[in-house]
């Protein structure tokens, strides 16, 4: 009995001791991370601000696409409308048309003058017209090589030889004086014109000036041509310097024109359909010819 007494008591006090002991450099670690649910979570918040911040600037990157197309639009119609009016209003009377491919013919005015006589029956054929200057920045020397046209009431009088109204100039003479002494312009040869004009005016005139709607479907240009030349049916012949004034210009832009009378001048009307990017702007323009001839 006093051996095992003995015996416990020693192994109690050997567990104690060992109770006390601590470990030197020991740390207790815990595991840490996301649950399968946290992730799938995550992922689908990111996703959704992902798409959120996608959907943001895709908008905005299209506001200013379609800004920016629709700049261009504006610029380039603001341009070919006001180039067309500069050139039309200093456009020859009645020498605005529609010629059969529906493009739009006319005839700038290089310069003008009052005459003081012209051949014209019953007067014998003469190759001398006898002028006085008008207030013009062009000189007289710069006619040379222009046709003369007198009293163009259609634009058949503008366009076709046959109708006696204009004639080209070969030669100048003038004055020095400062009373404005008239001078004489001599033609290629001896002519009669059609009929005097109304009010005296002889005008200069050089080549006609074309603008016509090119391309297909709804991808057109405006292009300005130099016409050189005309056939015998007053059709223009040679074309020069092609140039592109405006472009994504829709099927129905078109041109058309009013005659003059008493109570009103010609009128040229333009209707310019523009469209890019699904950005449309219609331009609607008329304009006033003088009728002076």
């Amino acid at each position: 009995m006093l051996f095992r007494s003995s015996q416990t008591y020693h192994s109690k006090s050997v567990s104690s001791n060992v109770s006390h002991l601590k470990l030197p450099n020991c740390k207790i670690i815990k595991s840490k991370g996301f649950t399968l649910i946290e992730f799938v979570v995550a992922m689908v918040i990111l996703g959704i601000l992902a798409v959120g911040v996608s959907r943001f600037l895709q908008f905005g990157s299209q506001m200013y696409s379609d800004a920016s197309a629709r700049d261009q639009i504006l610029s380039s119609a603001r341009f070919a409308i006001e180039r067309l009016n500069r050139e039309l209003r200093r456009a020859l009377p009645n020498s605005s048309r529609i010629t059969s491919d529906g493009c739009l013919e006319f005839m700038p005015i290089q310069s003008s003058a009052i005459y003081v006589d012209i051949p014209v029956s019953p007067d014998a054929a003469s190759d001398e017209v006898t002028i006085v200057p008008a207030s013009t920045d062009v000189s007289i020397t710069d006619v040379v090589t222009y046709n003369a046209i007198v009293y163009p009431i259609s634009s058949d009088d503008v366009y076709l030889s046959s109708n006696q109204k204009f004639y080209p100039i070969e030669s100048a003479t003038y004055s020095t004086d400062e009373n404005n002494v008239p001078h004489s312009l001599f033609l290629e040869a001896n002519v009669l014109f059609a009929e005097e004009s109304t009010t005296s005016r002889v005008y200069f005139v050089d080549d006609s000036v074309m603008y016509c709607i090119e391309g297909s479907d709804d991808n057109n240009s405006l292009i300005r041509y130099d016409v050189t030349s005309h056939s015998l049916t007053g059709e223009p012949d040679d074309l020069s310097n092609r140039a592109v004034m405006a472009e994504y210009l829709k099927d129905d832009s078109a041109f058309s024109t009013t005659g003059a009378n008493l109570q009103r001048n010609a009128i040229v009307s333009i209707r310019l359909h523009f469209t890019r990017q699904y950005e449309e702007i219609l331009f609607e323009n008329e304009v006033q010819v003088p009728n002076v001839p």
